[in-house]
């Protein structure tokens, strides 16, 4: 007996299906497509409806859970991401979002040392550049380099 996703019900019924198309890992680099019928179900006491659960993938993807372990078993092989594309049958993009999706950001920290050291040089020709560091530590995390010189610019490479 199906129970309502929302309110825990029992009081449910068959209200159609509905077509998704899963990507399997593909076979001799023919992209192989997987259409299922998802039943949806109407709930008679909170007037929702909701769709039944599959084990071949997440919640609202369509790339399926054997597809996303070859990418990343492909991946530690130092597969290049086109070629992973192409085995798999996603595209490059997809490819990319899976590989990095538990990554974290590198963030910079949110404030600016108490000390900051300010050169201006010519650099390239004859072009003036500047550069700042952490005057304390002599970080090299704060450092950059802009080639342009006016203020505007200076002040939106230090408010990073």
């Amino acid at each position: 007996m199906e129970r309502c996703r929302f309110c825990k019900s029992t009081k449910v019924v068959k209200n159609g299906k509905r077509p998704t198309k899963l990507k399997l890992p593909s076979l001799s680099e023919q992209p192989l497509r997987f259409r299922l019928y998802k039943q949806r179900y109407f709930c008679r006491e909170c007037h929702r409806t909701f769709s039944a659960k599959t084990e071949l993938t997440q919640r609202h993807r369509s790339i399926t859970r054997r597809a996303r372990q070859v990418i990343h078993s492909l991946a530690k092989e130092t597969s290049p991401v086109k070629n992973i594309a192409k085995i798999v049958g996603v595209s490059a993009s997809s490819v990319q979002r899976i590989l990095y999706a538990n990554k974290t950001a590198n963030v910079t920290p949110h404030g600016l040392p108490k000390a900051l050291c300010f050169a201006e040089f010519r650099s390239t020709r004859g072009r003036f550049s500047f550069i700042c560091i952490d005057a304390k530590t002599h970080d090299c995390s704060y450092s950059k380099i802009a080639c342009l010189r006016r203020s505007k610019n200076i002040f939106s490479i230090i408010t990073f």
